[in-house]
């Protein structure tokens, strides 16, 4: 394809202007090209007018098919009303709370059928989507530096925060990582990461930029299945994904046409990774996060030890140090800030670092990510990053994923319980610390280590260390952990 659409337009018109029969969109059996796709966000914008949404509304998304969600994604970017997209998994009373604080005035969701948790919301119906050709022939030009949507982020920590981002951090982010991710008008990637996190959202931005296809998950299938029924060349994971496709399904990703996995997330295993690429595919580890449009660094692997590097910094954007191993970010595709009651509050220090709460190093021009700084166990006066331990773990044969909380202690101030995910659903805790005597210091081994609880650990697209914390402080009280 030729030039792509500036920061100024909205790039599905142009792509519907200038290449109308460009499939844009497969969903199942279904392609959809890019005029008619702009057509459907037409009607949807005259929708919202004819209800009543006006320019600055926030409106509220709730558990929407996915085509659905992109239509109104763009059809509110247009619009100048600002897009709230909403884990459909969060508690009623979450969602009540968020409604609350950004001050939401529209709903959106499949059911239509309200309950006293969003009072104070007004339903907002979605039209019929019809085929009639294109009414306009002219761009559709946007203010790229107005609100254009709140991200809520995970809330592993803390209650979340509802992080405001323009299209100018979307169309930087994407513009900043083009090399590095290679992708074309002839590509095609699958939407296996949810559209109310801003990895979701980064996905449809980076294929309507570039003119590739964005293939729709069907959630009614594994993962396994949505890459077998059409050809994928671009595929987001995390290391849990990776591992099933590759320990448990065993996949050939040359048979199925993958050529790129952009693997984040967190932790990963290094083996794993080599695997991977033993197997033909381009491994794109990246560091990123909500306030940062997504992705602030990527590039092809570097291994140090059981730790993976997660590339370099990304054109658009800046990454340092403080004193104390603390990353500091900033650039064009640093979000305008968090939005509560009706404004915005300044995320940055006085030179316009945006402090992440992560720790990390350089390796080379690469950067290691250690933890986060907020994650520290303090266990006799010493200092534990868990993902350490963490990453540890998850090299140890049949182990997937592993989740590290402190837990109080009455003689000690904290101690280490790790939490791990097995191959086969069982452990031996003592062959695992007999491992770990070898690898890691000896105040870092666990004083306990189980298995994953019955319960959904997950956050989004992570697993929620909150909740991780929440149960190992009730399976270890205080009275039971003094004397490890």
């Amino acid at each position: 394809m030729g030039r792509g659409a500036d920061v100024r337009a909205c790039p599905l018109r142009h792509l519907a202007l200038e290449y109308s029969d460009h499939i844009i969109i497969q969903e199942g059996a279904q392609s959809y090209s890019a005029v008619l796709l702009d057509t459907w966000v037409t009607q949807y914008q005259k929708a919202m007018e004819a209800q009543g949404v006006v320019v600055g509304d926030r409106v509220v998304v709730l558990a929407l098919d996915s085509l659905d969600t992109i239509l109104l994604m763009i059809a509110c970017m247009r619009s100048c009303v600002i897009f709230c997209p909403v884990d459909p998994k969060s508690l009623g009373s979450h969602i009540h709370n968020y409604c609350l604080l950004i001050k939401a005035k529209w709903l959106c969701q499949i059911l239509e059928v309200f309950d006293d948790q969003y009072a104070g919301c007004h339903y907002l119906h979605l039209p019929i989507r019809t085929v009639v050709p294109l009414t306009s022939v002219e761009p559709v030009i946007i203010d790229p530096e107005i609100i254009m949507d709140l991200i809520a982020t995970s809330g592993t920590t803390n209650a979340p925060k509802a992080v405001a981002h323009n299209f100018s951090n979307y169309y930087h982010s994407v513009a900043g990582a083009k090399d590095i991710l290679a992708l074309g008008s002839q590509d095609a990637w699958l939407l296996s990461l949810p559209l109310f996190h801003v990895s979701g959202v980064a996905i449809v931005f980076r294929c309507l930029l570039a003119g590739a296809k964005i293939i729709i998950y069907d959630k009614s299938k594994g993962l396994l299945s949505n890459l077998l029924q059409t050809t994928v060349t671009h595929l987001s994971l995390v290391h849990t994904q990776l591992y099933r496709l590759l320990e448990l399904e065993s996949v050939d990703f040359r048979t199925l046409g993958v050529r790129n996995i952009l693997l984040g997330g967190g932790m990963v295993s290094g083996d794993l990774v080599k695997k991977a690429q033993r197997n033909g595919v381009r491994v794109i580890t990246t560091y990123g996060l909500t306030e940062m449009s997504s992705q602030v660094c990527a590039g092809t692997p570097q291994f140090v030890g059981a730790s993976v590097s997660s590339g370099s910094i990304l054109k658009y954007r800046e990454l340092m140090f403080n004193n104390k191993g603390d990353i500091m970010v900033r650039g064009k595709t640093l979000a305008m800030g968090y939005y509560r009651n009706g404004y915005l509050q300044k995320i940055t220090d006085n030179q316009g670092w945006y402090h992440t709460g992560d720790k990390g190093q350089w390796y080379g021009d690469q950067i290691l990510i250690k933890g986060r700084s907020d994650n520290m166990i303090v266990f006799k006066g010493e200092n534990i990053h868990p993902e350490e331990i963490e990453q540890v773990l998850m090299e140890l044969p049949g182990i997937v994923q592993a989740v590290v909380v402190g837990v109080d202690s009455v003689e000690f101030g904290q101690i280490p319980i790790a939490y791990v995910q097995s191959r086969n659903g069982t452990l031996d805790e003592l062959v695992i610390k007999q491992q770990l005597v070898r690898r890691i210091a000896h105040f870092k081994i666990p004083f306990s280590i189980v298995l994953f609880p019955e319960i959904d650990t997950s956050s989004g697209i992570k697993l929620s260390r909150r909740l991780f914390q929440k149960f190992a402080e009730k399976q270890f009280p205080v009275a039971e952990v003094a004397n490890p």
